[in-house]
């Protein structure tokens, strides 16, 4: 008896082990372009199939409505139902045996946007292709005047043209409002079909993708202007020399390259009788404007203090009184040696002796 009921339990393991599915090819991960076709292909003897997924903010697998055969077809990839490092599998059941099939993710390929920054008029800015990695190759457009894109090429403003960075150098005005783009080719694997179709007909070795445009923005600051070309003062004093034409933003005042000063009016204090030449420059929002024309400062000896040589000492109460000065080109006359405002520029200076001026 024992002979027979080993024989019996060795055909009851033979055809339990005989009903699981067997897989002659298991599924392959696949990279694709977001958005294209994308066939999960595998071969396998089984009575059912399910296709499951996890996406990569998903805990555990869930079942794909209608995905029951060898082959599964996303499409289209990517968004909220397919996104890049989602991963596949397959349950495979003949009878009351269940298996798994190998789990295997996609990789979609996009370029997001692009960070474009300000740059300033003859300044230095690079745009950056928030791209997926491992492009084939790159290559920047622009349209000019609401033309046609065309590809750039390396010269001495652009360069980078075939990288996911395009740099700029002294960013001529003349840039603003030109629009950029840049396409990108990715190698992809089989099984796909950039057509975005479910036939799988259109098996190619790389799949484009071109951004959505971005206008280059080129900052400029006006030029600052002078009221005068030269400001006239004594030697070793304060000389005030102003700009306009920058207001509200920041005036840079410059000796030569040497920086000596911000504000629309700058004081300055000369040692000799040689002119000098200021220029302003205009800072806005950090960008430097060309230099101004420029104006001069020159300073001169402090002349010697006139004489009162003729004017009486003394005069009767109400009489006119005759102030002579003598000694000087231009003098300037003041009731008090506080009082800043002038009575007079000439030579002689009449007033009444009660102080009431004629």
């Amino acid at each position: 008896m024992r002979p027979f009921l080993c024989l019996i339990l060795l055909f009851v393991v033979h055809i339990g082990f005989s009903q699981c599915p067997t897989i002659a090819q298991q599924p392959r991960a696949q990279s694709d372009c977001d958005g294209n076709s994308i066939r999960l292909l595998m071969e396998a003897t089984a009575t059912k199939i399910q296709w499951e997924k996890k996406r990569p903010t998903d805990a555990n697998f869930s079942s794909i409505s209608g995905a029951t055969n060898t082959a599964y077809q996303i499409y289209p990839s990517g968004g909220a139902t397919h996104p890049t490092g989602t991963i596949y599998r397959a349950k495979l059941t003949s009878g009351t045996c269940s298996i798994y099939s190998a789990e295997v993710g996609i990789t979609l390929f996009n370029i997001q946007s692009i960070t474009n920054p300000s740059i300033c008029e003859r300044g230095s800015g690079t745009l950056v292709a928030n791209a997926s990695p491992g492009a084939v190759n790159y290559q920047w457009t622009r349209s000019i005047n609401g033309g046609p894109f065309m590809d750039l090429q390396d010269d001495s403003t652009f360069s980078g043209s075939q990288t996911d960075k395009l740099s700029i150098a002294q960013a001529a005005l003349s840039l603003a409002g030109q629009r950029v783009k840049i396409r990108a080719n990715y190698a992809i694997s089989p099984n796909n079909d950039n057509a975005g179709s479910i036939l799988n007909l259109d098996q190619v070795a790389t799949c484009p993708r071109t951004s959505s445009e971005v206008i280059l923005q080129i900052k400029n600051s006006p030029i600052p202007v002078h009221a005068a070309t030269i400001y006239k003062g004594c030697i070793d004093q304060p000389i005030g020399i102003n700009s306009v034409g920058c207001s509200p933003y920041t005036t840079q005042w410059y000796q030569g390259e040497k920086l000596i000063g911000t504000g629309a009016r700058l004081n300055v204090v000369q040692q000799d009788l040689i002119p000098l030449v200021y220029r302003a420059t205009c800072l806005k929002l950090g960008c430097e404007s060309l230099p101004s024309l420029g104006t001069s400062a020159q300073a001169f000896p402090v002349p010697a203090a006139p004489t009162n040589a003729g004017t009486p000492t003394e005069i009767c109460q109400d009489s006119m009184v005759t102030f002579r000065a003598s000694g000087g080109t231009n003098n300037l006359w003041y009731a008090s040696e506080t009082i800043a405002t002038t009575l007079s520029t000439a030579s002689l200076y009449k007033e009444k002796a009660s102080g009431t001026q004629m």
